[in-house]
């Protein structure tokens, strides 16, 4: 998986979207052991989360890996459900490239 081009990309807003999830449950000690595991076990979560980034949601294109397809340019539109934070929907769309 790492040797994909979107994997590192990904992994950042995953990393920061997941510093804002977990902000919403302080001392809460699963979600603190997942982390301390993570700082463990990888280098990626540690070099990531060391930056502080905080992304609560991401609406835009992004390029996603198909097994089948390969590299696809997609739309993201991500909703937050108000009354349940940690529920969200995650919409893909197919988008035109566009060329200039």
């Amino acid at each position: 998986m790492k040797n994909r081009p979107t994997w590192k990309p990904t992994a950042k807003q995953v990393i920061a979207q997941f510093r804002a999830d977990s902000a919403r449950y302080p001392g809460d000690s699963s979600i603190t052991g997942l982390i301390e595991e993570l700082l463990e076990t990888s280098d990626t979560f540690l070099e990531e989360w060391s930056r502080y980034d905080v992304q609560e949601l991401f609406n835009g294109n992004k390029q996603i890996y198909h097994p089948s397809f390969g590299m696809k340019e997609v739309g993201q539109v991500t909703l937050q459900v108000p009354n349940n934070l940690h529920i969200k929907i995650v919409i893909l769309t197919n988008v035109p490239l566009i060329s200039i």
